[in-house]
């Protein structure tokens, strides 16, 4: 684990240092940055220094998140770096709207939608509002698999439909259902 963890620190310390070099931190950048962070590497963070209250899973595992956590930062700042070498002025580009990526959002926003529809008997929300009964927490049960991972990818997946669509909006309610 502690090699597994050294590697990631040092990747994510890379990362931060690139993007404060090629000053490619704007502010879409520094949220998607820091919602990278916050996802990927405070968790191994919290389980490298002996946070065990949310464990429940195998040493393998944690091991596993660690690279793909690695994975994650290298591949970001494998793509900053071609970005910035290119010299692209993010000022001079001009996005079309593209059926394909329309396509793309509205069939992930169906595969997330359909993975909680069949799990929503299991998310203490919905299980209150059908049942009138509090359940436990999804993670502490794994009556829900893979919820940690689908939660992380949902709220990278978000974050990403929210900063495509939300310039290219101009009715107010169509804004107001991208921010909840």
């Amino acid at each position: 684990m502690f090699v597994s963890f050294s590697i990631l620190t040092i990747t994510v310390i890379f990362f931060c240092c690139l993007q404060i070099y090629t000053q490619s931190h704007n502010k879409a950048s520094v949220i998607y940055a820091l919602s990278l962070i916050t996802i990927f590497y405070t968790p191994t963070l919290y389980y490298f220094f002996g946070g065990e209250v949310y464990r429940f899973f195998s040493e393998s595992t944690l091991i596993t998140y660690t690279h793909i956590a690695t994975f994650v930062f290298v591949i970001y700042s494998a793509i900053t770096f071609f970005i910035c070498s290119l010299n692209i002025k993010s000022k001079n580009i001009t996005f079309k709207d593209s059926y394909l990526v329309n396509f793309y959002f509205a069939f992930f926003i169906l595969v997330i939608t359909l993975y909680y529809a069949v799990y929503i008997k299991d998310m203490p929300l919905a299980a209150f509002i059908l049942t009138q009964e509090i359940t436990e927490r999804p993670d502490l049960t794994g009556n829900i698999p893979n919820f940690y991972t689908i939660s992380s990818l949902v709220m990278i997946y978000l974050g990403s439909v929210y900063f495509y669509f939300f310039h290219r909006s101009k009715k107010r309610n169509y804004i107001f259902l991208l921010i909840c």
